[in-house]
């Protein structure tokens, strides 16, 4: 016969550890340290013992600055990592994981070659793993104090949705607002966009999945990842300001005035991706393809004026009833010294593409390899300025004007092919020989055109160049240049990997050949180089333990 006691309950507490370390690898239990309701990450890696983040945004450990964010071992946003502080929620984190993540080359080959980043790993609990979830942020609002140039409505609306699951994530960021808020949704260090009526937008998507078989542990047979990101920012800003300058006894105070108003607007998108495949467990093939495209305008007037005396004592005795300011141009008084009217504008528009192929073969399991690396880029730029300057010296009665346009088109490319063996000698020995090549080019053509003093085709935020200004071309001030440079890289290295130390033993051979053909001030300069360079490098690094290790190169 069975037989049953109800006991009273049992408590057990235990202060949950906040810190772990495994490996190399400084685990931070999230759920150890209290955040506010709503908090992003940004606030829970700020309470993180040896981590800092600066006011632009770096994120530092111990110092060293962290390259990357990974949610789940994936790259979140790529090398972007504000999006991540500033978006994902601090609740749905369960570890902090710091460690130094090797090279694309050392994951493929298996062999350290000391290139690792400092990335910042984030584990993500289990039930945010079972659907999507958002933050979203809306407000509107009338400005409690009016402005003399652009009065607006404020507003602001950003959103963020997630979803993350073991094999994959995906995540959408949408933000706008005209509060000078940096365009991050959230909530959480908002500010800082800047002076001025700041309208600021950006948006985003990042994405990673395995798809395939698992061809080894960790290691699916392809892997995609990458995402794309634009910013737009449209800001005015008016000031005004009155000094005076106390001088030394005997000497009259100097007075000045100065009104300004500028507007500046950009636009900048850019996409990265990431394509692994792996065909089989002895061949990896890594494709890494980027592109952006920028552009960006300017425009701003400014007044100033000095005098001997006070310019508001004087409105007041003589113009009292006209309505004058100390910086109108009709300004008669003898008290002003000069004046000075400067306009200027300026743009920029540029487009970039970027690629790198990697791939390798492993010929058996000691470590015999054969890597191929392909990288080429091209980028296409023109930026124009255009600065006009009225000053009129009273005490002389002079003169000095200066309308000034400027364009600078310019186009860079280049590409390299590397080829890498590596060779088992004996254990944990590898001879490894690889040859390089690199090609450079670039080409900037910066013109100078010497306008007409003509200060009245000015207008804001746009400013009309005249139909004939390429007659007002300056040779004299004009520029251009060429330069275009071939490489080859041709290195040895012994390698050794043991458990408390690598080392690296090696030489470089570097024939390099160079051209430049420079134009400016009436000079012409078409220059060759070709010099030889050799290289002896050593790298070491002694680890006491998986925490301290001293490195010597």
């Amino acid at each position: 016969k069975t037989d049953a006691f109800l006991l009273r309950e049992a408590v057990v507490e235990a202060q949950m550890a906040q810190v772990q370390v495994s490996e190399d690898t400084i685990i931070f239990n999230a759920e150890a340290f209290r955040v506010a309701e709503g908090s992003m990450l940004e606030e829970l890696i700020r309470k993180l013992p040896g981590y800092e983040i600066e006011n632009d945004g770096t994120v530092k450990y111990n110092g060293r600055a962290v390259s990357k964010i990974l949610v789940d071992g994936k790259e979140f946003f790529s090398e972007d990592k504000s999006i991540a502080m500033k978006n994902l929620p601090a609740n749905m984190v369960k570890k902090v994981k710091s460690y130094e993540k090797k090279s694309d080359f050392a994951e493929m080959t298996g062999i350290d070659d000391g290139e690792e980043e400092l990335v910042l790993d984030l584990t993500v609990k289990d039930g945010a793993k079972k659907g999507w979830f958002s933050n979203i942020d809306l407000g509107y609002g009338r400005p409690t104090q009016e402005v003399k140039y652009n009065i607006h409505n404020l507003y602001t609306v950003k959103g963020m949705l997630n979803r993350f699951k073991d094999n994959e994530h995906y995540s959408v960021i949408l933000s706008t607002n005209n509060v000078n808020d940096k365009g991050f949704p959230g909530g959480g260090g908002g500010r800082g966009g800047g002076n001025g009526m700041n309208q600021s937008s950006m948006g985003g998507f990042s994405m990673a999945k395995n798809l395939g078989e698992e061809v080894q542990k960790n290691k699916y047979q392809f892997q995609i990842g990458g995402g794309v990101r634009f910013f737009h920012n449209d800001s005015d800003v008016q000031s005004q300001s009155a000094s005076e300058t106390f001088l030394t006894q005997g000497s009259a105070n100097s007075f000045s005035n100065s009104s300004s108003l500028s507007n500046n607007e950009s636009f900048r998108v850019n996409a990265d991706f990431r394509f692994e495949w792996r065909p089989d467990t002895m061949t990896d093939i890594i494709f890494r393809p980027s592109v952006s495209y920028s552009k960006s305008n300017n425009a701003s007037n400014n007044l100033s004026a000095t005098f001997d005396k006070d310019p508001y004592e004087t409105i007041e005795d003589k113009y009292a009833d006209e309505g004058y300011e100390p910086l109108d141009s009709t300004w008669t008084d003898d008290s002003r010294i000069n004046y000075n009217s400067r306009q200027s504008a300026g743009g920029s528009e540029s487009t970039s593409v970027n690629g790198r192929l990697q791939i390798n073969r492993k010929f058996n399991s000691k470590g015999r390899n054969l890597t191929l690396t392909l990288n080429g880029g091209y980028s296409t730029s023109e930026s124009f300025s255009n600065s006009t300057s009225f000053t009129r010296f009273y005490r002389n009665d002079s003169t000095s004007t200066i309308n000034r346009y400027n364009t600078t088109p310019s186009k860079t490319y280049n590409y390299n092919t590397r080829i890498m063996w590596s060779e088992p000698l004996w254990t944990a020995t590898f001879l490894q020989l690889s040859y390089q090549f690199n090609y450079r080019y670039n080409n900037s053509d910066r013109s100078t055109y010497n306008l007409p003093d003509v200060l009245d085709n000015w207008s804001l935020p746009e400013w009309i160049l005249p139909d004939d200004y390429e007659r007002y071309r300056s040779e004299e001030l004009s520029r251009f240049a060429t330069y275009e440079n071939m490489d080859h890289d041709i290195t040895a290295q012994l390698r050794l990997i043991r458990e408390k130390y690598n080392m690296n033993v090696g030489f470089t051979l570097l024939p390099q050949h160079s051209k430049m053909n420079y134009q400016y001030m009436g000079y012409n300069i078409d220059t060759v180089r070709t010099v030889f360079n050799f290289t002896p490098t050593m790298n070491f690094r002694y680890r006491w333990s998986k925490q301290t290790s001293l490195r010597i190169n």
